[in-house]
Formats: structure tokens, sequence, C-alpha cells
């Protein structure tokens, strides 16, 4: 915790923030996007949707907009597919609110396991934001790993493909 803590500042400072903004904006305990929850389903064997949920605090006193996502999701701990997001999300002083993004996905051609699935689903990323009137976005990195009970799942690894240990 206490090295993402410090990559946090280091992101901050190299941004041109102060220490004392960096304080207000985000508090040391906590972090400053939280991934709340991620559901994910597989309708056929080349899509597949993700919906995600953000929690977006702003401890300032200046308003924050969140003006964009990269992020990366990987299933079984596999990378499978990423992407970038635009938007412009507004959190007023002082405020918490959730973002909620839906992720349409494409993939080559996978079997899929039928029916409900649990499958261990990762996320990482960075969020872009402005605080106050800065025209230099700061970018804040979020991350979580869980497993997600969800509609099919293609299977890993494909049939027919050479193992490691073979």
């Amino acid at each position: 915790m206490r090295a993402s803590l410090l990559a946090l500042w280091a992101v901050a400072m190299g941004s041109g923030c102060a220490s004392g903004e960096y304080r207000r904006l985000f508090a040391e305990d906590e972090p400053p996007l939280e991934v709340l929850s991620i559901a994910a389903r597989f309708p056929t064997e080349t899509s597949g949707v993700m919906e995600l949920r953000l929690g977006v605090p702003n401890r300032g006193d200046e308003r924050l907009i969140l003006t964009g996502l990269t992020w990366e999701i990987f299933l079984e701990e596999r990378s499978f597919s990423q992407g970038i997001q635009t938007t412009t999300f507004e959190v007023g002083p002082r405020e918490e609110r959730t973002y909620y993004v839906t992720v349409p996905l494409a993939f080559r051609r996978m079997p899929l396991r039928r029916g409900p699935i649990r499958l261990e689903i990762g996320l990482r990323g960075k969020a872009s934001v402005l605080y106050g009137d800065s025209t230099e976005p700061r970018l804040i990195p979020f991350s979580r790993r869980m497993e997600v009970l969800c509609e099919n799942a293609p299977i890993f690894p494909l049939p027919g493909k050479l193992q490691e240990g073979q």
C-alpha cells in the first residue's frame, strides 16, 4: 500500500501538483479511485460486455472532472482486452460519485463454457482527471481483481495449443 501511495505522490509531483493540494485531493489512507464492481457476460464466441462501477471521490475544495480512462482487462490472469474511454464526468467539491462504464468486447472466436460461471477478472488502468481550473490532466491509477459470476466464459487455454511443460 505504501508503495502505491509513493507512486501516486510521484505522479502528482510530476504533474506540477503541490503536496498540500495532493493531500486535499486524496486522503493518504484511501485509494483515489476505487473499482466498486465488475460484471461480465459473453453472449457469443466473439463478443462480450463488461459493466464497471468506479467510485470517484473528490476530497478537495474545487470541482474534479474525470476526462478519460485507459484500461486493461485480465481473464484468469491472461491479458484479454485493452481500451480507452473518453468522458466528461464532474464531481463537486467534497463529493463522491459513482461512474458507470459499459465496455463492449470483441475478440477472436473462442469456445465458451455455457451457463453461469465464476471467472477471475482483473482490471487495471489510469483515470485522467482535471482539478479546479487546471488544464493539465493528472493520471490516477486504479486496479481490482475479483471473482465474478458471469454468463458464459471463454475457455482458457484454447484447445489444441501447446502448453508450457508439454
